[in-house]
């Protein structure tokens, strides 16, 4: 029953919350969304409304209540979306099936080995912290100054999340979602990165297909774009931040790519980018503005040449500016209220000595895939 609950029904219910959560912002942003995108929003707001909860240690114990409830009524209010969803599904299931393949080379692991397991078990040890700091949050939200100072565990969770402002936007969300399974949250450390991975195929599925890919082929590269080399070791080693970060980053590709299906619709449309941007903030910290700035000036040139017209005057505009800056900031709470000590943080890890994920630019083989000697930031062989 815990191999069953971790490596199953621990992705199909961050799936299906997802896809509720996601329905309920394509409603509120006026139902534009492209349709394999709306669990990967759902994620992006899964992880912003954890923040929402958790900054407060009164409300932190509701949050995955706040997830259901999120979920539910994106399907209370989106139930003829949703058929129109389930009824494109079934015509073409080619999205659907590179998400399963691409859980399915990430879990490999675990589901091998047929037992739960940890595939990056003492490759980094700060996944104690990961899973000590997801247990506190979701009970006690940022408020660390209940921690003991005269044990580790105090210590190391002060340090890192309290001292440091550590981001914990992937953390709250394997909380609180592990609090619906009747599984030890450690269990589901390692199903969750692989289906952070795995939304990362939908994303890829919509960029291809409006590059002039059909479903099938769309379907094979959106697998082979969601595990690369790098990916898949940051899968295995445990990097919960990198992989909650990387579905913001291919989200903001769709968004941007979609700009003239929601530019002239109300200010509201915009919801759906501040959410992805702020999603990124909490996943990974201050450092994922930089994504968002870019995603900001790839849409800021066909937003200029609207401005003006009858259908876009100059308070639309920044109307629309505001609603996505607002939502950004109120999906990241915790970046936003301590903007000074994210900054620092990551300018300290900017400028420490280690090289982190990459000690040298990828060797090209390195491109055909992973490999079984060595570890990712060495080339293979060494």
């Amino acid at each position: 029953m815990t191999f069953f609950g971790a490596v199953f029904l621990f992705p199909a219910v961050l799936a299906l919350s997802s896809l509720g959560a996601g329905l309920l912002v394509d409603r509120i942003s006026g139902s534009w969304l492209p349709a394999p995108a709306i669990p990967v929003v759902g994620f992006a707001a899964l992880v912003g409304i954890g923040q929402i909860t958790t900054s407060s240690a009164a409300v932190a114990p509701v949050t995955a209540g706040a997830f259901v409830f999120a979920a539910a009524g994106g399907y209370v209010l989106s139930i003829s979306r949703l058929r129109n969803l389930l009824g494109s599904l079934r015509r073409s299931p080619w999205v659907l099936f590179s998400c399963i393949i691409a859980y399915g080379i990430a879990i490999a692991p675990v589901l091998l080995a047929g037992r739960t397991s940890l595939a990056f078990y003492l490759t980094d040890t700060t996944t104690g912290t990961h899973l000590a700091g997801a247990d506190w949050l979701i009970a006690n939200g940022r408020n660390f100054g209940d921690l003991p100072l005269d044990s580790s565990y105090g210590l190391q969770l002060r340090a890192y999340f309290e001292a440091s402002n550590y981001p914990s936007g992937g953390h709250v969300v394997l909380a609180a979602l592990g609090q619906l399974i009747p599984v030890r949250l450690t269990w589901l450390y390692q199903p969750y990165m692989a289906t952070a991975l795995a939304l990362l195929a939908p994303s890829a599925y919509v960029l291809l297909g409006k590059a002039g890919m059909r479903s099938a082929p769309a379907a094979l590269g959106a697998v082979l774009v969601s595990v690369p080399a790098l990916v898949y070791a940051l899968d295995l080693t445990g990097s919960i931040k990198e992989l909650t970060a990387l579905s913001q980053i291919m989200l903001l590709g769709v968004l941007v790519s979609e700009h003239r299906r929601w530019l002239h619709l109300a200010p509201g449309a915009g919801i759906p980018l501040g959410i992805a941007v702020g999603a990124g903030l909490s996943a990974i910290g201050a450092p994922f503005a930089a994504w968002g700035f870019a995603a900001a000036a790839a849409v800021l040139p066909a937003a200029i040449s609207r401005v003006g017209s009858r259908t876009w005057p100059w308070w639309r505009a920044l109307a629309l500016g505001g609603t996505i800056i607002a939502a950004a900031a109120v999906m990241a709470p915790a970046v936003v209220s301590n903007i000074s000590q994210s900054t620092a943080t990551a300018n300290g890890i900017a400028t420490t000595t280690d090289p982190g994920n990459l000690l040298q630019p990828l060797d090209p083989l390195q491109a055909f895939g992973i490999w079984i000697t060595g570890q990712y930031r060495f080339p293979p062989g060494e």
